[in-house]
């Protein structure tokens, strides 16, 4: 599945490719003509240039665009320019993902799609998001969720007639069918992808399925069908002037060839296009070309080559989340060293594997160790029997010269070797039984993390629904009622993020969390930072989950009402937020200097929910809860330490 063929903004996308890859000359008029946008405009504009510069220098320069993005992302913000932080937001989800930093680039997507769904965003870009999340997932191995959000996005697209996104997303979802070893479901799919980017005489995406559909013949064994695809995806890609994929094609072509026998070919082809000084693939096109390679040099007996390759792959591949391509290296890699006569690391990388794997395919654990198992048993056996036949030996000579006093020798001998021998073994059980607690505890903490990630995408997907639904409400009171809502759930889904990002599973980070919350209400309620200045004043306190929800939600209602009803008409002010630890007690304040109560306010006779939540969340802590009106507006709680679980 390529990665830059997924869904793409239309934004000067063609030029962009076409500096990538095929005319150079046109290419640079187009990056000269970009920067000259971004040091020349400050509008819109400079914000969309930005973003194609990131896109051009995504594949060769990660690290760059992302710095483009980010630059993007601030000025989108001074302009108060929404649309384009959702652009910035997703292209930085991509650049994480290229990297293999999957969580970062889920996050990342999600606050994209908040914005987009908070302005109303338009279907083509939420279901390209949805997308996007869907090629992470995948490249994480996680195919449950690749299918999940694939699927959203075909509702989206079905929906609203979205015939291009429709073709891709089910090009992706091809892929993941045929990366679970369903081929013939896969085959399926890709040809409902292939008659609608056939009907829309999509080149581009025609060549990327016909590409996807010989990978899955491969599988197949259909090696004939195979490359008759792979044939066609290369003529379309030329035709269209992409030689980089034409050359990735190649490589899938030269695998081919070596799993049909053609050894030869295949090797003329794989050598030429790994060399091409012009070749501009993605690393995972390199590392399948390079793992081709090795297994043509291992079958020829050139081990030491087929050594280079394969650590090179391993190298490419190795601070990404690209796990099933790890699974694919880590084999040969222990096939070769046992050939080069290094069984140490020849286990150690069949152990790496096996783990690899289990992950992978748990239903094939047990076959998978019986393999192993029997794969070193022999020369374990042959290292007993040798040792037991030199200590014979041994025994023999000084029983012949020393038969009196070697006895009692022995006799010593022989109890000093059972005692070291038992705290070794000891020793061993011992460690054995740290090492199953470690990775006990590494699984809990791994599952935890899981939960947590669960949960947050759940309220995520629980205010897209209301943000959907908040499309078909007209009356400007049951919209204030839904954003409401969606704000308790974000503040909720928030404390969820920081859990599983963070190193502490058990505790909240106060600070973090609070800073987060009100950048989150001042974005969602468009407030002017400039109107009105925010000072945030909270100590490092971590909170248990069970405290942390019911304050994060006292928290929301109370910098709400500030933002919403204590500066009317735009007018300037300030917003003051303490949480300070003092002895026993933990005392919250949120303060503005805004216009106060109404006159005759009565807290006791208010019926709203907010006040209400407020209210009872504070019984729930135990705490005191003062409102001062007059000038502006102060809420007070003090919460008594003794109630609380802290982590400090």
């Amino acid at each position: 599945m390529r990665k830059w063929n997924i869904y793409q903004t239309n934004l000067l996308w063609t030029s962009a490719l076409l500096f990538s890859f095929c005319q150079p000359a046109q290419g640079v008029h187009s990056l000269d003509s970009l920067w000259q946008v971004v040091n020349t405009s400050r509008d819109s504009n400079q914000v969309y240039s930005l973003q194609e510069l990131a896109k051009l220098y995504m594949n060769d320069s990660t690290s760059y665009a992302i710095e483009l993005a980010e630059r993007s992302l601030r000025i989108s913000r001074e302009q108060g320019f929404r649309f384009g932080e959702a652009l910035a937001y997703e292209k930085l989800g991509i650049a994480y993902d290229i990297l293999g930093k999957t969580n970062a680039a889920i996050d990342f997507y999600d606050q994209g799609l908040a914005i987009l769904e908070e302005i109303h965003g338009s279907p083509e870009r939420i279901t390209a998001m949805h997308i996007n999340k869907g090629v992470a997932y995948y490249y994480a191995g996680e195919f449950g969720k690749a299918i999940e959000f694939y699927t959203l996005a075909k509702d989206i697209a079905i929906e609203h007639h979205l015939d291009a996104e429709l073709s891709y997303l089910l090009n992706n979802l091809g892929v993941v069918y045929r990366s679970m070893d369903k081929y013939e479901d896969a085959l399926s799919i890709y040809k409902q992808s292939l008659d609608i980017k056939t009907r829309m005489n999509d080149l581009e995406g025609m060549a990327n399925t016909e590409h996807n559909i010989g990978s899955a013949y491969v599988h197949l064994a259909n090696q004939a069908e195979a490359m008759e695809h792979y044939e066609r995806a290369k003529g379309l890609f030329l035709q269209i002037g992409d030689s980089s994929e034409a050359l990735s094609v190649t490589i899938a072509l030269g695998t081919g060839y070596a799993q049909l026998g053609k050894l030869s070919q295949a090797k003329i082809l794989l050598e030429e296009t790994l060399a091409n000084p012009q070749l501009r693939v993605t690393e995972e096109d390199i590392v399948q070309g390079n793992i081709s390679l090795a297994n043509i040099y291992f079958q020829e007996g050139q081990y030491d080559l087929s050594l280079k390759l394969l650590l090179d792959a391993e190298r490419r591949m190795a601070s990404t989340n690209r796990q099933l391509i790890k699974a694919n290296i880590l084999l040969p890699l222990s096939k070769t060293y046992a050939a080069l006569g290094n069984t140490e690391k020849a286990y150690a990388y069949l152990q790496s594997y096996l783990e690899l794997y289990q992950e992978l395919h748990s239903e094939e654990r047990q076959k998978l160790q019986e393999e192993m198992e029997a794969k070193y048993s022999n020369q374990e056996k042959t290292n007993q029997i040798q040792l037991q036949q030199l200590e014979l030996d041994k025994e023999r000579k000084l029983r012949i010269g020393f038969i009196g006093g070697i006895t009692s020798l022995l006799l010593i001998a022989t109890l000093l070797f059972w005692t070291l021998r038992s705290r070794s073994l000891a020793n061993q059980e011992l460690e054995r039984k740290n090492q199953q607690i470690k990775k006990t505890l590494g699984e809990k903490e791994i599952l935890m993390r899981e939960i947590h990630h669960r949960v947050k995408n759940n309220l995520q997907v629980i205010s897209s629904l209301l943000s959907l639904q908040s499309r078909n409400i007209e009356d400007p009171k049951a919209l204030e009622v839904m954003k409401e809502g969606r704000n308790r759930v974000k503040s909720m889904a928030l404390i969820h993020q920081n859990l599983y990002q963070d190193e502490n599973l058990v505790g909240i980070d106060t600070v973090d969390y609070i800073e987060k919350l009100t950048k989150s209400l001042v974005s969602s309620y468009q407030v002017n930072e400039g109107n009105i200045k925010i000072h945030i004043d909270v100590d490092q306190i971590d909170l248990d989950v069970d405290v942390i929800i019911p304050l994060g939600l006292i928290l929301n209602e109370l910098i709400s009402n500030s933002l919403k009803y204590a500066f009317p008409n735009k007018q300037e002010g300030s917003l003051h937020i303490s949480l300070k630890q003092q002895d026993d007690w933990i005392n919250l304040e949120v303060a503005d200097n805004g216009i106060g109560m109404p006159q005759g306010f009565d807290l006791a006779s208010t019926a709203s929910l907010g006040m209400f939540l407020i209210s009872s969340f504070s019984k729930k802590l135990n705490a005191s809860f003062d409102l001062i009106s007059g000038p502006g507006t102060a809420v007070r709680l003090r919460i008594p330490v003794t109630n609380l679980s802290l982590h400090v």
